[in-house]
């Protein structure tokens, strides 16, 4: 088989231990540049490096069975449920006291608003738009009048331009 084409099969993960034994070895022995002599050089000084360690399943197995495991210790359980219910109880008496539908009471700005306190209010408004109106008839009427005069003025001028232009 051709070496390019064990690259081809390498490069698709399709070559076995016997044909990457083969690569490696024929890339130890080139003496020409190329990425893929770099890459098994790589790897073979990183294998040399960590030399040939093996395993025994069985004893790591039985080394995690045995310990304990941790994730969350008992005292930041019981402290976080202790201020979710915290939370919990505030929102109820948040959304109890100041979410109500009754209009007897409603908080505006942390003053107590009543029925009594909008009637009055609704009064003084009253009293203040009837003032708005009258003062808006007043000026309306002063608009009429200074209008009236500017027509006598308007005509008066009108007079004069006839009289010196005669």
């Amino acid at each position: 088989m051709n070496i390019d084409e064990l690259i081809e099969k390498y490069y698709n993960g399709e070559t076995t231990p016997a044909e990457e034994a083969l690569l490696r070895k024929h890339f130890a022995e080139a003496n020409e540049k190329s990425p893929e002599k770099d890459m098994f050089e790589f790897f073979s000084s990183e294998s040399n490096a960590f030399g040939e360690i093996e395993f025994d399943e069985s004893e790591l197995l039985s080394k995690i069975s045995n310990t304990k495991i941790s994730r969350f210790p008992s005292f930041w359980k019981y402290a976080s449920i202790a201020a979710i219910l915290i939370l919990a109880i505030n929102a109820y008496i948040f959304i109890s006291k100041f979410a109500s539908n009754d209009n007897k009471q409603q908080y505006t700005s942390g003053i107590v608003i009543t029925d009594e306190n909008i009637a009055i209010n609704k009064e003084k408004a009253a009293l203040e738009l009837q003032k708005a109106f009258s003062h808006l008839n007043n000026s309306q009427k002063i608009v009429n009048e200074n209008l009236m005069n500017l027509k006598k003025l308007n005509e008066a001028n009108n007079y004069l331009e006839i009289l010196i232009t005669n």
